[in-house]
């Protein structure tokens, strides 16, 4: 059997106030280096959420997803975040999802020049929306 939980990394504590407001209850576990991760039932799922603030930066959000990661073994790992630009077809309240993973630090090294394609985003079992919420799959 596959793991219940589920890990939610935010950069903000605002983004991580705006997940923790959807969830019942949570237990904090304090993990080595001062990690805190809070974790709750996701209600009607059977899942649990594993939430965790990890501070702005690449390096930083990329050790800290490392250490929750190996700690919770989890069965899908999400980081949101609030949107730093709008598109005409992008509302306030829809999920965006990337079909495409761009290299974001290929575009700053030097002289700025675009972004290379770092990879697929996967395919996965699907996504459902519920309700009042509209899916967007942003396109590379």
């Amino acid at each position: 059997m596959g793991s219940n939980r589920i890990v939610v990394l935010t950069a903000l504590p605002l983004e991580a106030a705006a997940v923790r407001a959807h969830l019942p209850e949570c237990t904090q576990h304090d993990l080595p280096a001062g990690t805190i991760v809070e974790e709750a039932d996701l209600p009607g799922t059977g899942y649990r959420v594993c939430l965790v603030c990890t501070g702005a930066g690449n390096g930083q959000a990329a050790v800290v997803a490392e250490r929750v990661v190996n700690w919770a073994v989890p069965a899908a790992v999400f980081f949101v975040g609030v949107a730093g630009a709008w598109k005409a077809d992008v509302r306030r309240g829809d999920v965006v999802a990337a079909t495409r993973v761009m290299d974001y630090q290929g575009g700053k090294v030097g002289r700025y020049r675009s972004r290379c394609a770092g990879g697929s985003a996967g395919t996965g079992p699907g996504v459902r929306g519920r309700s009042g919420v509209r899916l967007i799959m942003v396109q590379g």
